[in-house]
């Protein structure tokens, strides 16, 4: 039998967020421009990095610059879900993993379905949450 669309669409995130990790191990915080650069191949439209430390500093958020090196460890989603601190949570516990979430959809602001791939790195001395999602609906 083969793979759900959805496995394979999780298969390529898990592959993007990889990406994006191996590249921060080789650059450093410099990768982080490659992350904001629109149409640039880790942001287009939905698809997207994220990056936060082990504190709830948000450091990478292309689609919401604004939140950017703001603390974001006790936002909650709709149904009260501290997903940062989950993301947080995953990356500790057990190096990678998927984060479901609600999350306001870009086209419609109204909360929807999310999941997130998250991965735990370390830089020098500094823990970071690298990421990124897929709506669900």
């Amino acid at each position: 039998m083969g793979k759900s669309d959805l496995e394979i669409k999780k298969e390529n995130r898990e592959d993007f967020v990889n990406k994006a990790v191996a590249l921060i191990q080789e650059e450093g915080i410099k990768a982080f421009h490659d992350f904001e650069t629109k149409y640039s191949e880790f942001y287009s439209g939905d698809d997207y990095i994220f990056v936060l430390d082990n504190t709830g500093n948000l450091l990478v958020d292309p689609p919401s610059p604004s939140l950017e090196n703001t603390n974001v460890y006790n936002y909650q989603d709709p149904n009260g879900k501290y997903l940062f601190q989950e993301f947080i949570n995953v990356g500790k516990d057990q190096g990678s993993g998927w984060v479901d979430y609600l999350w306001p959809h870009p086209e419609t602001q109204k909360p929807v379905r999310k999941t997130s791939f998250v991965k735990q790195i370390q830089i020098d001395d500094t823990i970071l949450i690298v990421g990124s999602g897929l709506y669900l609906e």
